[in-house]
Parts: C-alpha cells; structure tokens; sequence
C-alpha cells in the first residue's frame, strides 16, 4: 500500500523491519523485489542489484511460484534482458503450461531480439490458449508485416477489428495497406 502511494524509502524501510522477525516470508521479499525492479520514472530506489538479489533469494526457497518467475521475466523484459527473460518465463511455463500473458511476453522478447518465428509461435500460443486475446492478434499482424507476409497480417488486423471495431492500429494498418 505505500509503495502505491509512491512512499517507496519508507515502505523499503516497513519491508526491511519486517523482515527482521521474518526473514523467509515470501510476500515480505517479493515486495521489495518488486520496488527495487520497478523502471517508473518515480522510484528513486531502482536498483538491478538488488532487485536481482530479492528474486533469486525467492527463488531459491520458492521456486514452485509461478508469480515469482513471471514478476523476475517482467523486470528483465523491461530492463531489455530479453534472453534471461525468455528463460524465466519458460521455467514459468512449466509451472503453468496455458498461461497466455507468459506467451505473448515470450513473443514480444522473441521480436525484441529479431527471432520472429519464435515470436509469431508465441503469439499464436496466446492465441491458440484465448482466441479473443486482442494484443495478441495485434502482435502477429505487426510481425507478418516485418516478414512480408501481407494476406496474413491483413488478416489479424481483421481479427483485431472483429474484437474491437473501433480498434485504432488494426484501422489504421489496413488503411495504409489499402493505399499502397
């Protein structure tokens, strides 16, 4: 609640105090992984060091928590770690084989580092796992457009559209490809 606030030193410093009589507890941990890892521009505290540190020590007490390998693959996903987050999301998968969320971060750290089969193949996953996932379609479609795969691409734009009519990027995708 008071990193929400935006009060991260005295949450840091409620969290740490905390962890004096429970120096174990998993949610205690978690948090200040979760601060230390946190890109906004507001915290003042990231910190790679130790927001690595916080996850592995999780890790390695509780490494049957899939929200624990999603949350590590999130922060290195969003500090441009594309291939250690690629690991962790699969370690993830083994915990939860349908998890679309982990796909579609799969597939968006597969295009980041220019393997776009494997991303086209994550994105279809998501898909495949929940067939109204919108930004999934919309990933797809921007990826058959870098390969040229124009029918293809047209086609998720179209999907994108039957989720959501009003779906700006889908409208203005076909629209361009319309008038070249």
């Amino acid at each position: 609640y008071v990193k929400e606030l935006g009060n991260y030193e005295y949450a840091i410093q409620l969290l740490k105090k905390a962890l004096l009589k429970l120096p174990e507890d998993k949610e205690l941990l978690s948090l200040l992984a979760i601060i230390y890892s946190d890109t906004t521009a507001s915290n003042n505290f990231f910190n790679t060091r130790l927001a690595d540190y916080y996850y592995n020590k999780i890790l390695d007490k509780y490494s049957d928590d899939i929200q624990v390998y999603y949350n590590f693959a999130r922060y290195k996903q969003n500090t441009f770690d594309y291939l250690f987050a690629l690991e962790l999301y699969e370690k993830g998968l083994q915990l939860e084989p349908l998890d679309k969320n982990i796909y579609y971060n799969m597939g968006f750290c597969a295009m980041q580092i220019y393997e776009y089969e494997n991303a086209l193949n994550y994105f279809s996953q998501a898909i495949e796992i929940d067939s109204s996932f919108l930004l999934a379609y919309h990933a797809r479609a921007y990826i058959y457009g870098i390969i040229g795969s124009i029918e293809l691409s047209n086609k998720d734009w179209k999907n994108c559209l039957m989720l959501n009519p009003s779906y700006i990027p889908a409208l203005q995708a076909l629209n361009s490809m319309q008038n070249n």
